[in-house]
């Protein structure tokens, strides 16, 4: 537009500064210095913020929304903006150092000193407006002004010599042209100094963003254009009902928005410069971006940008006391003051935020570290203020103060909905928050509930059994040691702390439900049941559980004690468990205790009754007393026995049980005599039993019972408590292997036809055991008959303890008969037993003729060696196969038929060769012999003898039978007689030797 010759005036403004300049050159050098120090420091980087602030400023003053037009063309940069014109006063506070125009208080400028940014692109900025004019600087000019006047001034001349020519810009306007784009007001154009104040402004101008459409409130539109470039972006803001909406571009950002404004006290204003304590004004406006992502600069906007760093998530303009440069806040009374407001607006976001969302809310409180002075004093005034802001999202209602709600960690959504309802057990429960606000909370006055505190505070509390069932749920996949103590309803409707020990019906009908009450067991309301409190401690109660679980022990244990009508009511609770669990018959053995009516109208024990007409009534002939038939008829003999009542014989069953004969505890018959059998020869101390299994009530059986007893005893699971033998530890830690009670029981105190079970041999077992014990008259397996004593074979009683001893005395009994087969296999296998574990018989057996008889052990010899036979006949002679004589005469304690004759070596005779033939039958035979006319002896003639190895014979059948013996093949006699006595067959007799079976 066209300007005036002079509108503004400037002719006198320069004038004024000239001549001040000239009369003082120091004010010139001061001058001088504060716009270099702005341009340098202060406004450095602040061209777009100070041109878009006093766009605000415009339209604040017209009392209209800022628009703004930032141009960025190849060698300037055109700023428009529309509100109030260019005036007199405007061009005097724009060429007069920290002497603003704005003294209103409602603009955003306050020091006059921002349009110096300018100089950081551009030596000759200029600004107009429509209708009003325009004004310019240039640096060219200022010089040339400056000299001029220098020449009447030398102090002057000197001092712009020692700068080197630079001058102060700002402070010499003059008339300008300046057109104002259309749809804009004012104009202020920047020629750019060089490429590199290009490269600035194109920078500045792309990083303008989110952030200076909320810091500059009024601002709403901002045209970014760059003409070389060929972009354009267009920058704009709008109210929304809780903050605003921002736009650059085409990213989008939406903000809450929370404002506090106010006027300083004049005693707080005391401190500051004149011209700030006219403006006692304050404001301060948090933003917290809640839609998009728009970048937060983390400084102080007061409004441009400052060097204070602000560490809460949210943006803060506010209109702190600053320092000269703009870039520091002035400490002091004010900057404390303002500090304060900021905290309690601050606080206003954090409340605003939790109507947008709760979550958001909690993670906005401030922790403890602060990022600088300013930001640690709002950091305070919000701590300070949040206590009594309702800011914390509750379960039942809108957002509460921190000191109204109650924080529960550990847990899930849905328990919070249930612990936190309107009706709920616990009030104000909060919302769920991030990591670590639940700490934050707390130091701001909240409760704060740990799972374990959860439990404790529902103690006591009365809601319907669905409700917990429903808590219970929620809860699930809580760690389980966090609810130890969380209540429990019980279907007694009793509440009852903790899970553990109580129990979970699987059949919650009405009579095991009484049942349970009547025991006293803690079981769990139907309605309330979860597995979460199984997890917890609660046993699955099945109706098995149950009977094995401490209520039904004690309940057992107590009932002979009990009034008649109580235990008639304890043993009907735990017969309807045992009906409705069906175990077998001894694997409850914990209920053999329960007090039951028995047929004569008396309560006894059940393990001490009989089922009436069952097996064990049948063998023990009325020493137990029978159930009650009435109670047989209404519970069934299944329910019954399942409880210890005896069809048949019944198992105690004890764990680490010390073999001592003078403290054993098992109750049951001679219990003392076993321990002190199987514990014998142990060391001082007795050993221990790790586990006892003993079948009771043995001792009741009657005698002529006893092959029905056996059959019982043989099947399972009596079987094992028979088979299974019993291990032993003694007190250095070794173990070894015993009799099992049963079975030492049963061999000591067992008959058959009146004899012990050990005088007894399995049918068809061992032929050589014929005759030798009586045949068992029950069929019973291998197994169990040897664990009981019966014989089986030769081997098996000569292997078990005592089965060589037993041996010889059958054999000394002379109502045993026993062919003379039998005799020498059982002398065979007696030959090889060490003497030291049997007794020396009075009396042995020995053959007589294809039988055998007894005789006086002192009147009998051992036969150990065939030569003297015709010397020995008319004794009873013990004869065994081989060299085993020897052994079997010391066992037996009976002389050998050689020691007692003790005859001389043969006398005389002529050696001659054995035949090679014999030779060839009898390979070990000597290669010679001695033939006698006779062999004389004290005890009579014989034909043959063998001494020494040396055979001597008289007769060729007894060197056939003398060189058999000596050469250890006696049974090859036979057919060395034949050789010798017919050596022309010896070829024929040789063939039919070959076919004889070798080895």
């Amino acid at each position: 537009m066209a300007a005036t010759d002079d509108p503004f005036a400037t002719a006198g403004l320069r004038e004024r500064v000239l001549a001040s300049w000239a009369a003082g050159p120091s004010r010139f050098r001061e001058d001088a210095n504060a716009e270099e120090d702005l341009v340098r420091g202060g406004y450095r980087d602040r061209l777009v913020v100070e041109l878009a602030q006093n766009a605000v400023d415009a339209a604040a003053r017209a009392g209209e929304p800022a628009r703004l037009l930032l141009r960025l063309e190849p060698d300037r940069l055109v700023a428009a903006n529309t509100g109030a014109p260019l005036d007199l006063a405007g061009v005097e506070a724009l060429s007069t150092l920290r002497a603003s125009a704005k003294r209103d208080g409602g603009s955003v400028g306050r020091f006059g000193v921002g349009f110096s940014a300018v100089l950081a692109v551009t030596d000759e900025p200029a600004i107009g407006s429509r209708g009003t004019g325009a004004v310019r600087w240039s640096r060219s000019l200022a010089y040339d002004l400056v000299r001029e006047r220098a020449a009447a001034a030398p102090a002057l001349a000197e001092e712009l010599e020692r700068r080197g020519g630079d001058v102060p810009v700002l402070r010499l306007p003059e008339p300008a042209d300046v057109e104002v784009p259309e749809g804009y007001g004012t104009a202020v154009v920047l020629p750019l100094r060089d490429a590199a104040a290009q490269r600035l402004a194109r920078r500045l101008l792309a990083e303008l963003g989110h952030e200076l459409l909320v810091a500059l409130r009024g601002l709403q539109e901002v045209e970014v254009e760059d003409v070389a470039a060929g972009t354009a972006r267009r920058l704009t803001v709008e109210p929304t009902p809780d903050g605003v909406r921002t736009r650059v571009g085409a990213d989008e950002a939406s903000w809450l928005l929370a404002r506090r404004s106010g006027r300083l006290p004049a005693e707080l204003l005391a401190g500051r410069a004149v011209e700030e304590r006219a403006d006692d004004r304050w404001a301060v406006t948090w933003a917290l971006p809640v839609e998009g992502q728009p970048a937060l600069s983390g400084v102080l906007l007061a409004p441009t940008p400052t060097d204070e760093p602000v560490g809460l998530p949210a943006l803060l303009v506010a209109t702190f006391p600053l320092e000269p440069s703009r870039r520091r806040t002035s400490p002091g009374p004010v900057r404390a003051a303002v500090a304060a407001e900021a905290g309690r607006a601050y606080a206003q976001l954090v409340a605003a935020a939790a109507r947008h969302d709760p979550g958001l809310a909690l993670r906005l409180v401030p922790g403890p570290a602060a990022a600088g002075e300013v930001d640690a004093l709002v950091r305070r005034a919000a701590l300070d203020a949040l206590p009594e802001t309702a800011f914390v999202g509750t379960i039942a209602g809108p957002p509460s103060r921190p000191r109204d709600v109650t924080v529960v960690e550990g847990v899930g959504a849905a328990a919070l909905e249930l612990l936190g309802a309107d009706d709920g057990p616990i009030a104000g429960v909060a919302l769920p928050g991030p990591a670590g606000s639940g700490a934050l909370l707390e130091r701001l006055g909240a409760r704060r509930l740990r799972v374990a505190d959860v439990a404790d505070a529902l103690a006591g509390l009365r809601r319907p059994p669905a409700w917990w069932h429903e808590l219970y749920a929620a809860l699930d996949g809580v760690p389980p040691d966090e609810l130890g103590a969380l209540p429990v309803p019980l279907a007694d409707g009793r509440l009852v702390r903790g899970a553990r020990g109580a129990l979970l019906p699987d059949d919650p009908s009405p009579e095991v439900l009484r049942a349970l009450q009547v025991l006293g067991a803690r079981a769990v309301d139907p309605a309330a049941a979860h597995p979460l409190l199984e997890r917890l401690g609660a046993v699955r109660a099945t109706a098995r559980a149950v009977l094995t679980g401490p209520a039904v022990a004690e309940a057992v244990t107590g009932s002979l004690d009990l009034p008649d009508d109580a235990a008639h009511e304890v043993a009907d609770a735990v017969l309807a468990l045992v009906a409705a669990a069906r175990p077998a018959p001894g694997e409850l053995l914990g209920l053999t205790g329960l007090a039951l009516p028995d047929d004569e109208g008396g309560l006894t024990p059940a393990g001490e009754l009989v089922l009436p007409g069952g097996e064990l009534a049948a063998l023990i002939g009325g020493e137990l007393a029978a159930a009650d038939p009435a109670l047989v008829e209404r519970w069934g003999a299944d329910v019954l026995e399942a409880v210890g009542v005896l069809r048949g014989f019944a198992l105690v069953a004890r764990e680490d049980v010390p073999l001592d004969p003078d403290d054993i505890d098992l109750d049951v018959d001679d219990e003392d005599g076993w321990a002190a059998a199987v514990a014998a020869g142990g060391g001082p101390l007795p050993p221990v039993a790790p586990e006892v299994v003993a079948v009771r009530d043995l001792e009741l059986v009657r005698p002529d019972a006893w092959p029905e007893a056996l059959r019982l005893l043989s099947r399972p699971p009596l079987r094992d408590a028979v088979v299974t033998p019993l291990r032993l530890v003694d007190a250095a830690g070794r173990s070894r292997e015993a009799a099992s009670y049963t079975a030492w029981w049963l061999r000591a105190h067992a008959r058959l036809d009146g004899r012990p079970l050990s005088e007894h041999v399995l049918a068809g077992a061992d032929a050589v055991l014929a005759g030798m014990y009586a045949p068992l008259p029950v069929p019973l397996d291998p197994a169990f008959a040897a664990a009981v004593g019966v014989r089986s074979t030769l081997a098996a009683l000569l292997a078990e303890p005592g089965g060589a001893q037993s041996l010889l005395d059958r054999l000394a009994d002379p109502g045993v008969e026993l062919a003379r087969t039998q005799l020498r296999a059982v002398y065979a296998a007696l030959a090889g037993v060490d003497p030291y574990e049997v007794r020396l018989p009075g009396r042995v057996r020995v053959a007589a003729g294809a039988s055998t008889r007894v005789v006086d052990a002192a009147d009998a010899l051992v036969l150990d060696t065939p030569d003297l036979l015709p010397l020995v006949r008319e004794r009873p002679l013990v004869i065994v196969p081989g060299g085993a004589a020897a052994d079997l005469a010391e066992l037996l304690g009976v002389e050998l038929a050689s020691e007692e004759l003790a005859l001389p070596a043969p006398a005389g005779g002529v050696e001659q060769p054995v035949p090679e033939a014999v030779l060839s039958v009898l390979p070990s035979a000597p290669r010679s012999w001695w033939e006698h006319d006779a062999l004389p002896t004290p005890s009579g003639e014989l034909d043959w003898r063998v001494h020494r190895g040396a055979v001597h014979a008289t007769t060729l059948d007894g060197l056939a039978r003398g060189l058999a013996w000596a050469a250890g093949a006696w049974e090859r006699r036979g057919i060395v007689t034949a050789i010798l006595t017919e050596p022309d067959r010896a070829s024929e007799l040789l063939a039919e030797a070959d076919l004889d079976a070798v080895p």
